[in-house]
């Protein structure tokens, strides 16, 4: 019997240490299984994972899935990569703008572009490991675009502000003061500043004064052919009137310009977004103030 139970006992023991051997067995992480793919076959796949042609990505990321382990960490190293590569240039572009406010060497089509590079990027990878990496991507494409906004803008108050000086040679001080607080109004308002144009300034001018030479006061001129304000505008060669306002009882500017913000119908014309140009002319205390959009 003792020796029946000394054999049972060396199975029994056999048994637990065959089982032991099996459990550790299954606990060892399988390696990965090789790539079937060449390695020139493998990086063509990862360059095309990264195209902008949809067809071609689709086709590189299912080979690459379908490949193996290997192939499928690889190719979300190499779109992770990519997408960190893509947040470190749009951060310097942010860093480059946010010293300068510069836009010359940037373009709104350039922007919507890497917006929409990025945007791509970090829908078509699908990558769980980096959305702090792409939320920080969204967050910097949303800065970028509103510093490139505020560029253009600034550069387009400077470039008037220029232009409004080399013409206001030919106005007085007062038409002069009345153009810098327009444009001032409209940029509060976060409309764009109009130019000073010549034929504009040289209609509101002449009606100016033709209203106070015949004493009326009116948009409608007794005379045939200044009949409009468009028709006005055009006798001086400019085609695109869209609006006229009038004043008369003071030779201030800015008494000007405040009583026709207090007005509803003038207040439109002053900060119509469609109108580009803009004249002014003054004759006594009597004012006109044209607007119009370049064609």
């Amino acid at each position: 019997m003792k020796h029946i139970a000394i054999r049972c006992s060396t199975y029994i023991a056999a048994l637990f240490l065959s089982a032991h051997l099996l459990a550790a067995d299954a606990e060892k992480p399988k390696e990965p299984a090789e790539s079937k793919l060449s390695a020139g076959a493998l990086m063509q796949h990862l360059d095309d994972a990264k195209s902008s042609n949809p067809k071609a990505r689709d086709t590189a990321c299912k080979a690459l899935m379908a490949d193996g382990e290997k192939s499928r960490k690889a190719l979300v190293r190499t779109l992770s990569n990519e997408c960190k590569m893509l947040l470190n240039t749009v951060q310097a572009r942010t860093k480059t703008l946010q010293a300068g406010l510069k836009s010359s060497d940037v373009t709104r089509k350039e922007i919507k572009a890497k917006r929409a590079a990025a945007l791509k990027m970090i829908y078509d990878s699908k990558l769980d490991k980096d959305k702090e990496a792409q939320q920080n991507i969204r967050k910097l494409c949303e800065e970028i675009e509103r510093l490139v906004k505020m560029a253009e803008y600034r550069k387009l108050v400077r470039n008037v502000a220029e232009a409004n000086h080399k013409e206001g040679a030919k106005m007085n001080a007062s038409e002069r003061r009345y153009i810098e607080l327009l444009n001032d109004y409209r940029i509060m308002m976060g409309r764009k500043p109009l130019l000073a144009n010549r034929a504009l300034n040289a209609a509101a001018r002449k009606h100016s004064r033709e209203m106070q030479t015949m004493t009326y006061f009116s948009h409608t001129s007794p005379v045939k052919e200044n009949r409009t304000f468009g028709k006005r505008a055009a006798r001086e060669g400019y085609r695109g009137a869209r609006g006229e306002n009038i004043f008369k009882s003071s030779t201030a500017a800015e008494a000007v310009l405040n009583a026709w913000r207090n007005s509803p119908p003038h207040r439109r014309n002053l900060l119509d977004a469609g109108h580009s140009d803009t004249g002014i002319g003054m004759a006594g205390n009597i004012w006109t103030n044209v607007f119009g959009k370049s064609r």
